[in-house]
């Protein structure tokens, strides 16, 4: 697995969790270091309650979910969500 496959994963369960898909934009953004890869998941600002869910436990899994993939290429990865 790699980076690219790591932004597809975080995009298809992104897009799983919105009422608006066609708003989500996931882009990897420059790292500090090289152990690090770090993405940006832009969504709709009426979806940001849905990405971050109760008591943030969607996120939470999200999050747990592309960092495991992140183990399986030796890099933390780490992982903003922002409205527009």
């Amino acid at each position: 697995m790699n980076p690219t496959q790591i932004q597809g994963l975080l995009e298809t369960v992104a897009l799983s969790v919105v009422s608006h898909p066609e708003s989500v934009t996931v882009r990897e953004m420059p790292s500090a270091n090289d152990h690090e890869v770090h993405f940006h998941v832009l969504v709709d600002k009426a979806d940001m309650g849905r990405m971050i869910g109760r008591n943030g436990q969607t996120i939470k899994a999200i999050r747990t979910l592309v960092q495991v993939a992140g183990k399986q290429i030796g890099k933390r990865v780490k992982i903003n969500i922002e409205e527009f």
